[in-house]
Parts: C-alpha cells; structure tokens; sequence
C-alpha cells in the first residue's frame, strides 16, 4: 500500500492531520497493476495503490483502519526513491516530523536527512526490501541505521 508519486506523497505528509478522515475513492481505469484509490483535497489528487490486496473494498478497508490509529505526536516520515529534486528536499526540510530520505547518491546534497545510495541507480518500488545478491542475508535496507532513526 502506498502513494507512488512524490509530490504527492509529499502534499499528503504536509496535509496529513485534514487527510486523516477523508474517504478514498476506487479509481476506474487501470494505471496501476493492482486495486487503487484516491483522495481528493484543496482540489489535488492523490493516488493510493494497493499493492498487497485482492479488491480496492480490502485496500480501502485497510487504508481507513490505519488512519484511525495515527498519532499526529509521533509520526516518522521516510521518503524512498529515486532522483528528488531541490525543491522537494526544500518542502521535505520544512516537514515537523523526525525524517529521512533515501536516494540516488548526490554527493552536492547537505540535507541533514539525505542518505544517497549507489544502489538507486536500478531502482524499483520495493527494491530497498530486496536482498543484496542471491546469497546475502543483508537487504538494501541495512545500509540506512532504521534503528537508531526510530530511537533517536
């Protein structure tokens, strides 16, 4: 489950706390390859794809199921994806909440909060949950220390 874009993504973080209860709607035409929604606020859209379930009603049950459980004092926003542009860091950076982005290796980038990978040059949805080759027992994800951002 998740919201592809990152304008979007972002417009939703910034909005989270007048997102919180706002229905999705099915979306009717297949531009994903799974069940999707969306929401519609300030009069922009944002896409939701159900990545993991069988029907939009199960995505959208679920959807409304985790937004009742949001606490606006502890939220964690982590951005994965590749090539941000300034501009998004710029509105990231603004963002109340404890951080992080991870992306394509930028060497120019000080962002406090920017973690550049090599391995984004092959990036997927998903990709930072893979294994690092066939035999390895670590994921791309092991390079980001999650546990010290958790408890920091």
């Amino acid at each position: 489950m998740g919201i592809r874009n990152q304008n979007e993504f972002l417009f939703f973080v910034e909005n989270i706390g007048n997102l919180l209860h706002e229905d999705v709607y099915e979306l009717d035409y297949m531009k994903y390859h799974h069940p999707a929604g969306y929401i519609c606020y300030e009069g922009k859209t944002i896409d939701i794809v159900f990545t993991h379930y069988k029907s939009f009603e199960d995505g959208r049950k679920k959807w409304i199921e985790r937004m009742k459980r949001v606490d606006l004092n502890h939220i964690y926003v982590l951005y994965e994806g590749p090539h941000v542009s300034e501009e998004f860091l710029e509105r990231f950076s603004m963002l109340p909440y404890k951080k992080a982005v991870l992306s394509s290796y930028n060497e120019s980038v000080e962002y406090s909060f920017y973690h550049g990978y090599h391995f984004y040059k092959d990036w997927k949805f998903g990709k930072i949950l893979e294994y690092k080759s066939l035999l390895s027992v670590k994921r791309f994800l092991d390079d980001f220390d999650y546990v010290a951002f958790f408890n920091d």
